[in-house]
């Protein structure tokens, strides 16, 4: 599966992306909006990643953007958070695939990932 990770934390994206790739993932990495929303014009993505808080802009805003391109109206959600509980019904109700809390256990985070790309 092909999966862009989306945040501003570059820690977090070479945790998640060696857990990710040692699963087996290819991984793109974006750490804003407007770089998240360029790599799915061009590349084939099955999965998008991403932190709602993305220094100072909303990972929200990059679901539409990217449903809005041509052949990326199926692209999967999956959203990064440290306010799970607080915002797990926004998120989804956004047709996210799901939610994963922050901070996320690396040694199961790919298996939530697949999980919930299945969905």
């Amino acid at each position: 599966m092909t999966i862009l990770l989306v945040d501003d934390d570059p820690l977090i994206r070479l945790a998640a992306g060696h857990a990710l790739g040692a699963a087996g993932h290819t991984l793109l990495e974006a750490e804003d909006v407007g770089s998240a929303v360029g790599l799915a014009r061009t590349s084939r993505i099955d999965l998008m990643l991403l932190d709602v808080v993305l220094d100072g802009e909303d990972g929200r805003d990059v679901v539409a953007a990217v449903r809005a391109l041509p052949g990326c109206a199926d692209t999967r959600f999956v959203f990064l958070t440290g306010r799970a509980d607080a915002e797990r019904e926004a998120l989804l109700s956004l047709g996210a695939a799901g939610v994963i809390a922050k901070p996320f256990d690396l040694s199961t985070l790919a298996s939530q990932v697949e999980r919930l790309a299945l969905q």
